[in-house]
């Protein structure tokens, strides 16, 4: 028998001088029901197999998202990488995406819609290994297509990005996956990613290593369904 779980994430954002900055702190925070363990919470559809007809490929920017322009505004569209937007039903929407430099280090930015319209950031330090290791798992994943996709009301959207470089954005958008699902390891190394970047400098060593162990169990989950 399936169970349906409601699952509660918060993450704590921290300013320069490393106190809670709890703006950000109850923007992310939300309440979403892991889709498709019931049809009383979610129903399979067939699965896109790419962008929603009104997303814009040329700039991964998805049609959906509120203001989704200026969560990404001042970063050339050419240069995001691994961008995930999160639409929670009970919270603002926020961004997250990591750039990198010619020499192949990067920097991951987190982004959230402040009150007055304009975009709050926070970002971290990628070195090259970690980010051509994110690289690869984005570009992997937005290749794999289940059979059908998980649609309901009270969740989360998920709106990913790949930077194809002369071909625009890969996009798909996914909606509050189930446990152990390869969505549900693709999401969890979204939110390790965006943890690393919100947590105090003295805390990301350990997120790091989050970062990675997601990133695993991602690449595990992907050969496991025959993903290429």
């Amino acid at each position: 028998m399936n169970v349906c779980l409601v699952i509660q994430t918060q993450f704590l954002a921290v300013d320069k001088r490393h106190t809670v900055d709890m703006r950000f702190a109850a923007a992310v925070t939300f309440v979403g029901v892991m889709a498709g363990c019931s049809p009383r919470y979610g129903h399979c559809v067939q699965d896109p197999r790419g962008p929603r007809a009104n997303d814009d490929t040329s700039r991964g920017v998805p049609s959906t998202v509120f203001r989704s322009a200026q969560l990404v505004s001042g970063v050339a569209d050419r240069d995001r990488k691994c961008q995930v937007v999160f639409e929670p039903s009970f919270s603002v929407a926020h961004a997250l995406w990591f750039t990198q430099d010619h020499s192949g280090d990067a920097t991951a930015v987190v982004s959230i819609l402040v009150n007055d319209g304009t975009p709050e950031r926070y970002s971290a330090s990628l070195d090259g290994r970690t980010a051509r290791m994110l690289d690869s798992a984005c570009a992997r994943f937005l290749k794999y297509r289940p059979s059908c996709q998980t649609h309901g009301v009270d969740g989360t959207y998920v709106h990913i990005a790949h930077s194809n470089p002369g071909r625009g954005y890969a996009m798909r958008t996914l909606w509050s996956p189930c446990r152990d699902s390869v969505d549900a390891r693709f999401v969890a190394l979204a939110e390790s990613l965006r943890a690393y970047v919100v947590v105090p400098p003295s805390l990301r060593a350990l997120q790091w290593m989050k970062v990675n162990d997601s990133a695993g169990k991602l690449d595990d989950a992907l050969t496991a369904a025959g993903a290429r």
